[in-house]
């Protein structure tokens, strides 16, 4: 049975999580630029350099704190990092010379979602992205009444000019991030930018050219302080000019989009969220389309397994699985005449099943079971490389990929690792024939250049010693394949014992 807490979560209210996030952020936004009319005079503002450092800092460790602390958070929006100790739930954080006790998945979510930078989608035209008109919001909500003629809208052949004093502290922000974010923009968005000119902000006289794409810690910083204090989130549909709650709220449901699709397949998005394909490296290992049909997959197995227990039904996990990929593979996508040759980015069920079993359930040998070999825990920890294809599995035993930066959160394999790991078929001899096992050791004997590919590949095939294992098991098979059969072949043995080991110790729950 499926352990990972995060498929579980593919029906709860998500959306409500979200809702609520916009209303705690506004109140934030609230007790930081917003005073009450009576109040506005003495009110200091943000004009000054240092004090927005000051103030942004406070935001973002305010949101950081909330999203630690509230249970709703907890059980409906961030990532459950169950493969981890209870000691490491934990994580210290220091500003303003205090400390303080966060959830880390609250600090990822901060620095790679919220304040992540949205790009600019095909759709636009030349309409501002819901990033921009947040800003137009804030900057209309001002006390200042002249910033109530605040538009952003693109124009070519316009000039900027400052012409009121109201203006320069918020152009100041605005430049510098435009300067900072220079010509590092979507693809989509340079093709808009020399289709319709760059997004203006117009105040009146005044005229700015905005950056392309914003991030919210851009929005935040460029807030005419003080502003009104903001409504929250209307529940029911009202006509009229959305309010910034609701400005906001699009944008974090923008924003959470591909990292909510990761959690509901229960996929660590602290390993998926950026992953690129090898061969193409501008291509995300899995579309958002493909997560989709996989969280689609993976609550319908959920469905028919606690329909299974409830009417105690015969239960098999693999068999429902693969059925269940076959009837939604065979279904044609909307408007399409034909299904698809893949489905969640998987062509056969197989594929899918064993990629299912090894990133999803197999995270469950980090539990406290003292009864789970030491072995099977240095398996798991180097199991964290992205695979879409069969063949591709095989590259999560690349010891070299493993202490890339990008998965900082694994710790490296020391020589105790490296030698628990080559000695694997020892630990589980029933697992490995001769080939595979001459294989295993050989692969994994050069920590920095361990895996089945490239230079290593053609190590092994030219090595005499395989030569001499495999013809002297010729019942095997090995003997009469070629160089590249034979490569596929040790792949998918490879793949198909780690699945299986891993099954193993599921089942043995």
């Amino acid at each position: 049975m499926d352990k990972n807490p995060n498929t579980r979560s593919y029906n709860l209210k998500t959306s409500t999580a979200l809702c609520n996030l916009s209303d705690d952020i506004t109140e934030i936004i609230n007790s930081h630029f917003a005073q009450p009319a009576s109040n506005v005079q003495s009110f200091s503002g943000n004009s000054n350099v240092n004090r927005r450092q000051v103030v942004e800092t406070k935001i973002w460790l305010a949101i950081i704190l909330t999203l630690s602390k509230k249970k709703n958070y907890q059980d409906n929006l961030l990532y459950n990092n169950w493969r981890h100790d209870a000691e490491d739930s934990e994580k210290i954080i220091t500003a303003g010379g205090q400390t303080f006790k966060v959830n880390p998945e609250a600090v990822f979510y901060v620095n790679e979602v919220l304040i992540k930078r949205p790009q600019l989608i095909n759709r636009l035209g030349r309409m501002p992205t819901a990033i921009h008109q947040l800003l137009e919001c804030y900057l209309k909500q001002s006390w200042n009444a002249a910033w109530l003629q605040s538009a952003i809208e693109r124009f070519f052949n316009r000039a900027e000019n400052t012409v009121d004093m109201f203006f320069k502290p918020v152009a100041d922000s605005l430049s510098a991030q435009r300067k900072k974010l220079g010509d590092n923009y979507s693809k989509v968005s340079a093709s808009r930018l020399a289709e319709f000119g760059p997004y203006c902000l117009t105040v009146n006289d005044n005229l700015l050219y905005v950056a392309e794409e914003l991030t919210l810690a851009d929005v935040f910083t460029a807030i005419p302080a003080p502003i009104k204090p903001q409504d929250f989130l209307r529940r029911s549909k009202i006509t009229g000019e959305p309010n910034s709650a609701e400005r906001l709220k699009g944008v974090i449901d923008a924003l959470n989009a591909r990292y909510g699709l990761l959690v509901s397949c229960g996929l660590d998005p602290k390993k998926w969220l950026h992953q690129y394909d090898d061969e193409e490296k501008n291509l995300l290992k899995f579309a958002d389309q493909e997560l989709r049909q996989l969280a689609k997959l993976i609550k319908n197995v959920k469905t028919a397994e606690r329909s299974a227990f409830k009417t105690l039904a015969a239960w098999d996990e693999a068999t429902c699985f693969k059925t269940t990929f076959n009837e939604l593979k065979a279904m044609p996508k909307i408007g399409a005449k034909k299904p698809g040759k893949t489905y969640a980015g998987f062509e056969t069920a197989e594929q899918c099943y064993q990629f299912y079993t090894v990133f999803v359930k197999a995270a469950v040998v980090f539990s406290d079971d003292e009864n789970i070999a030491e072995s099977d825990n240095k398996l798991i920890s180097i199991i964290n490389m992205s695979c879409k294809k069969t063949e591709d599995i095989y590259n999560a035993i690349n010891l070299g990929e493993s202490a890339q930066a990008s998965f900082v959160s694994e710790p490296a394999l020391d020589q105790d690792d490296a030698e628990t790991l080559l000695n694997l078929p020892d630990v589980y001899p029933g697992l490995f024939n001769p080939v595979t096992e001459y294989t295993w050791k050989f692969i994994n004997d050069d920590i920095e250049n361990a895996g089945l590919h490239g230079k290593q590949a053609l190590y092994l095939l030219k090595n005499p010693n395989l030569k001499q294992v495999i013809k002297a098991h010729p019942q095997l098979g090995y003997a009469d394949l070629s160089d590249q059969q034979l490569l596929i072949r040790l792949r998918d043995e490879l793949v198909a014992i780690i699945t299986q080991q891993l099954a193993g110790n599921l089942n043995d729950q």
